[in-house]
């Protein structure tokens, strides 16, 4: 699943898209294989577990650098491999995890459950634990703001969803079967 912005439709790869679309139970079984496929073979590092915003990186050469410099708040943050540039974003794994779990893919999930714990413990200030916003996606190192909630629920969404639990929950408050 691809992308549409301000800019227009995109053709690279929306991790959280892609994760969502799998763990409501809009794709089926062959799309969510083709999903792992690429994801495990094209977009996430081999060395660091964690997934993109989007994939592939979006370089100054590349046609689309002009509309990402002018798509932002405050201060341009998309360089390559930072933030929604294939920046890694723990928050965005805590969902996979949670579908990989779902779907019985447990050594998958606990790998991924592992990055997020790298991502997580990496210094950032000074600090252990940082909790970052994102990871750099080559660098592996702690990026944007440090503390993140989102960052920390997704290791606990991961853990609960490898012991058994529903992370969606039908209308009713009920957790889904």
């Amino acid at each position: 699943m691809s992308f549409f912005s301000p800019q227009g439709y995109g053709y690279r790869f929306d991790s959280l898209a892609n994760v969502l679309a799998s763990l409501l139970g809009v794709a089926d079984d062959d799309q969510r294989a083709r999903v792992d496929a690429v994801i495990e073979q094209e977009v996430v590092p081999e060395s660091f577990a964690v997934l993109p915003a989007f994939y592939p990186v979006i370089q100054p050469l590349d046609r689309d650098w002009d509309d990402l410099q002018t798509t932002f708040s405050y201060s341009f943050k998309n360089r390559p491999y930072e933030f929604h540039n294939a920046g890694l974003w723990p928050m965005v794994t805590g969902f996979y995890v949670a579908d990989l779990a779902q779907r019985g893919e447990h050594a998958a999930a606990r790998r991924y459950l592992v990055g997020i714990h790298r991502a997580n413990a990496l210094p950032m200030d000074g600090e252990t634990w940082s909790f970052p916003e994102f990871v750099h996606g080559r660098e592996y190192t702690a990026g944007g703001t440090r503390h993140q909630g989102w960052s920390a629920a997704a290791a606990v969404i991961g853990h609960h969803a490898l012991r058994g639990a529903r992370v969606i929950r039908n209308r009713s408050g009920r957790q889904n079967q």
